[in-house]
């Protein structure tokens, strides 16, 4: 008999029991299948929930949507679109679902599928998806296709008819009757992953070994299906100021904490979500905007000297966790709106409100980054009613330039008034990056937001060494990874502790490969090396010449090179999300990243390759993200270069 997780026990005894279906398929899996099987339901992967995940070590995985439907009230068309019959409105495909959840799985959520999907494309056959119809027949399966399948028939021979009668040229030809295969090979796909109450043996034979399945995988899907439980033991002793200690408190309502680099924020975030779930033992949402930050998070909460599982806390961005509850819900997107705009539409979950799992406590993260919006659409489905939600932000960290709003503090309506943590525990207060930082602050972003003044540092931490170096377009950067080589290793300290970030992808990748060739030592990043770069850029060329039409046609009016940095672009997008969304501050590594990705971060020793066209957020995030020591390599020309050479010591003459 299969494991199945969690027991039925557990299953019996939820808030939400499950289906018909969904009971009838756990019964029928745990009976029939081997105990080399795991049974997963409703497992949650950072607020991403499939309904049954099953998976065999050293065969793969598969993904089972569970859909209770009378099939006889829907319809597909032509183009492959689910709608009910009773009034035509457009569904998310079932099948479309089941496909999401592996998009998401392999581009975001497990480390390292990204990129080897790209690498090797016969990767993606390790996760298999299927759509359980309980309360149906197979041929009430087969049936609902039956129509669209009919059409695209007589579409192909309507347009075989006009193009032999010369009534339609070839190009306009062509493009339809790709159209229509394209429709057909998707119609027919589905048909083959659909799956009833009498084929249900389809799930029995689905998985083979697989040598890409390596133990390595997984153990990464299993540590996101089953969660380990983290002990009182494993936390640290952490010492609270008095209002920090306050402000950790968990209660109903509304509030939001600021503060400035260093005050402890995500230290009283981390507290202040543990104490939720002791509070009301139900699964806490933390939300940021930035991709890693949820990482550092998740580090903050380990830190924390209590017993809980880390399946208590759903860690994600915006952005991913909004896609997530998309495809857990099957609520489609309004493709009539901008990508962007479909993430601020206020009444995106009208109609899918009783699907929604709510939560009791929702605490936001990096609240100056966030569109009024969101936090509207996060109150109005994902609260619970006396609910409890907190924001918490740094307006000097505003590096996506997005409004700031000094009198009425639109982005905080209804949240009170602000709570401000303005001690700084990262450093002494003679400390000379706290003197840097606040001159910083009053000499380029007091004009711009209304800054808190960092008052009372009373930390043991003080910085040992402030310097820089010029670097310019001419620089090697062999040698200016050298350099950074020989500042580690006159540190004395370990590789894991230090992070080179920078403004631009393109040097931090030379950087990369330069000093993994320097040292022979790994690194962690939040993009793509340099070598995957380069494969990528061949590999596009390639595909290019193969389907040189088809991208022509997808991408009208485009210059060819155009087309290849568009897709190009879209690819390394993948990657980087993926690199960010598993990129963790104590990998034993020395690590690389953008200002962007490490906002809200911190390492003990920061080498900032500072840029020309950086802004003075992204310096003053760039600058606060030191917790020891900061090393400066200053672009000569840079408009921040003055500030610095009067606060900093040079430490050598421009890098060539």
């Amino acid at each position: 008999m299969a494991q199945i997780f969690p027991s039925f026990d557990t299953i019996n005894s939820l808030k939400v029991p499950p289906t018909p279906g969904e009971r009838a398929l756990l019964e029928h899996l745990h009976t029939h299948l081997s105990d080399a099987y795991e049974i997963y339901f409703q497992a949650s992967i950072n607020g991403l929930k499939p309904d049954v995940v099953i998976m065999r070590r050293g065969w793969g995985v598969m993904i089972v949507e569970v859909k209770d439907w009378n099939l006889d009230s829907y319809l597909v068309d032509e183009t492959n679109h689910w709608k009910l019959r009773s009034n035509q409105h457009r569904l998310m495909s079932p099948f479309q679902q089941a496909f999401g959840y592996k998009k998401r799985l392999f581009d975001l959520h497990i480390d390292g599928l990204a990129e080897a999907k790209l690498v090797n494309r016969n990767f993606y056959n390790i996760l298999k998806p299927f759509v359980y119809f309980h309360d149906s027949s197979k041929q009430d399966v087969h049936g609902i296709f039956a129509a669209a399948e009919h059409k695209i028939k007589n579409d192909r021979d309507e347009l075989n008819s006009k193009i032999q009668q010369g009534l339609i040229d070839y190009n306009s030809y062509e493009k339809r009757m790709n159209f229509l295969e394209l429709k057909a090979k998707q119609i027919n796909r589905d048909r083959g992953i659909a799956v009833s109450a009498f084929t249900l043996k389809k799930l029995h034979r689905a998985l083979s070994p697989n040598p890409l399945f390596t133990d390595a995988i997984y153990d990464k899907f299993k540590r996101h299906l089953q969660p380990p439980y983290h002990v009182l033991e494993q936390g640290k002793v952490i010492k609270y100021g008095v209002k920090q200690l306050r402000l950790t408190e968990s209660s109903e309502g509304f509030s939001k904490i600021k503060g400035v680099a260093g005050s402890g924020k995500t230290t009283v975030l981390a507290k202040r979500a543990v104490n939720a779930h002791k509070r009301h033992n139900e699964s806490v949402l933390i939300l940021t905007f930035n991709l890693t930050l949820k990482n550092y998070i998740h580090d903050k909460i380990s830190n924390v000297r209590e017993s809980f599982s880390w399946g208590a806390f759903d860690i994600t961005n915006y952005h991913s966790f909004i896609m997530d509850q998309r495809y857990s819900v099957g609520c489609p997107a309004d493709e009539s709106m901008d990508f962007e705009s479909q993430f601020s539409d206020e009444n995106m979950f009208d109609g899918y409100e009783d699907k929604i799992g709510k939560y009791k406590t929702i605490l936001i993260d990096e609240i100056q980054d966030f569109d009024r919006a969101w936090i509207d659409i996060i109150r109005k489905y994902f609260l619970e009613s006396n609910g409890e939600m907190v924001l918490f932000g740094d307006e000097g960290q505003n590096i996506y330039d997005r409004p700031v709003y000094r009198k009425n503090d639109e982005i905080g309506r209804g949240f009170g008034r602000w709570e401000k943590l303005t001690k700084s525990y990262r450093s002494k207060d003679d400390a000379p990056l706290t003197e840097i930082i606040s001159d910083f602050q009053v000499n380029y972003l007091l004009n711009k937001y209304d800054i808190d003044k960092t008052d009372a540092l009373g930390a043991s931490l003080s910085l040992d060494l402030l310097q820089y170096h010029y670097w310019d377009a001419a620089s090697d950067w062999v040698n200016v990874a050298k350099q950074i080589f020989d500042f580690v290793r006159e540190s004395g300290m370990h590789p894991n502790d230090f992070c080179i970030i920078g403004g631009e992808i393109a040097a931090l990748r030379q950087i990369e490969r330069a000093y993994k060739t320097t040292t022979g030592e790994g690194t962690s990043t939040t993009f793509e090396s340099q070598e995957a770069y380069e494969m990528q850029v061949l590999d596009v060329e390639e595909t290019f010449k193969r389907s040189k039409a088809e991208f022509r046609e997808k991408y009208p009016g485009k210059t060819d090179k155009d087309i290849k940095d568009i897709v190009l672009d879209e690819r390394l997008e993948i990657i980087r999300r993926s690199k960010k969304y598993n990129f963790w501050l104590n990998s034993g590594n020395l690590k690389l990243s953008t200002v962007h990705s490490f906002k809200g971060l911190e390492a003990q020793n920061i080498i900032y390759i500072l840029s020309s066209r950086d802004t003075d957020e992204i310096v003053y995030t760039g600058i606060t993200r030191s917790r020891r020591n900061l090393l400066l390599f200053l672009a000569t020309g840079a408009r921040h270069c003055g500030f610095f050479e009067e606060r900093l010591s040079p430490r050598s003459q421009v890098i060539q």
